[in-house]
């Protein structure tokens, strides 16, 4: 087992395996596979690095979520991209629905869809509301 997990009274060297190549590690565990998951999504969505971050503002709902826009800034050809990030505070699924004020740099139009990068099933839709634009 000491030899597996490498250990020993002196310090690591640098060329030891990478920890994702660590026997022990449990590539199992859920929550390994959750955080493998967001990194993917983070690695895939270049909006997602960004550091223009801007709190969503709630119309109704969401008591038991934190919630906010990335904005990246415009690319060469004039267009720039905005994503909602919800994050669950609670455990379980939601099944409250939760209206969020859409900011008028996304460029999101009425009747665009969004689908949860976690669970397909779960979808977002853009409604135009008499005085606002909500998600």
């Amino acid at each position: 087992v000491r030899a597996h997990a490498h250990m020993s009274r002196s310090l690591m060297g640098a060329n030891g395996p990478h920890w994702c190549e660590d026997p022990l590690l449990d590539r199992e565990n859920s929550i390994y596979r959750m955080t493998r998951a967001l990194i993917r999504i983070r690695q895939s969505c270049p909006v997602l690095r960004e550091t223009n971050i801007e709190q969503a503002q709630v119309i109704s709902g969401g008591a038991d979520e934190l919630a906010y826009w990335k904005h990246s800034q415009a690319d060469s050809d004039g267009s720039a991209h905005s994503i909602l990030v919800i994050l669950k505070l609670g455990q379980g699924s939601a099944i409250a629905t939760t209206e969020y004020l859409l900011p008028p740099q996304t460029g999101y139009s009425h009747g665009d869809a969004f689908v949860d990068m976690l669970d397909p099933s779960r979808t977002i839709r853009v409604v135009k509301k008499a005085d606002s634009t909500v998600l």
